[in-house]
């Protein structure tokens, strides 16, 4: 980010501030007039009653003590419609993050479980997802080959996000909406968009046709870690703070038995 750009985010930070803090401000600055006018009378001609002065200084204590308790409880609603906001957007964005462990143990061929014996990126899911056929039958009802039921979830996935992010984009906190904008861009989906191209190459090719995933690295294919350490950081914010998500373990399945055409 540009120096230019920094200074432009903190003036429209500063002008946001000004406004919505508006009436205390001009109730403020009329006191404080009032209050010079008293203690520094005018000269004689544009002298003041120093009575009336008085009424009016002390009417603009009772104004400003108003407005500014007043300002003080829709400033109290407010927080809490935001606070009430950003906890549903934590909501959304966990949908996100469990569709994408579910997405991704499609191609293990493995369940979802906090318990579970191994973690997400051990290289023992790997060697998996290399050894399950994608073009294999999923295990889902009715049964559908992998590579139909990971397209079906992965564009149930990104509507979900589009979905998410228009809704809540004013409220999610913005190490959530990065970590999911990374997880749009990731490798993973988009070697899901590609499975069926890339199983076919590997098949001309006279290799087996599982899902591409490489031995080092491997958890970059999928930022998930950061989408979960965004969450957690944003409900340790919120009063009072909600409990993190685990990081997730996954338990292999025995293959599915390919059925007869």
């Amino acid at each position: 980010m540009t120096l230019n750009a920094v200074n432009a985010s903190n003036w429209a930070r500063a002008r946001d501030l000004a406004w919505k803090h508006s009436a205390s401000i001009i109730a403020i600055g009329i006191t404080v007039f009032l209050q010079v006018v008293y203690l520094f009378p005018l000269p004689d001609r544009w002298m003041i009653d120093s009575g009336l002065m008085g009424n009016f200084l002390t009417e603009s204590y009772g104004i400003l003590l108003t407005v500014v308790l007043l300002e003080r409880l829709l400033r109290t609603e407010e927080s809490l419609r935001n606070e009430k906001a950003r906890q549903l957007a934590n909501s959304e964005f966990t949908v996100v993050y469990s569709r994408c462990i579910e997405l991704w143990t499609i191609f293990a061929d493995a369940t979802s479980d906090d318990a579970g014996p191994v973690p997400m990126f051990d290289a023992s899911v790997a060697q998996r997802m290399r050894t399950v056929n994608v073009f294999g039958p999923a295990h889902v009802h009715p049964v559908r080959p992998i590579n139909v039921y990971a397209r079906q979830r992965l564009q149930e996935l990104e509507k979900f996000i589009q979905t998410a992010m228009l809704r809540y984009v004013q409220y999610a906190d913005m190490e959530v909406l990065e970590a999911v904008q990374e997880i749009e861009r990731s490798l993973f989906l988009e070697m899901v968009r590609l499975c069926d191209v890339l199983a076919q190459s590997a098949q001309q090719r006279g290799q087996f046709p599982g899902f591409p995933a490489p031995d080092n690295r491997f958890e970059e294919m999928l930022p998930i870690e950061q989408l979960r350490n965004a969450i957690n950081l944003s409900r340790s914010r919120l009063s009072p703070p909600a409990p993190p998500i685990a990081r997730p373990m996954l338990r292999f399945r025995p293959p599915r038995p390919a059925t007869a055409d």
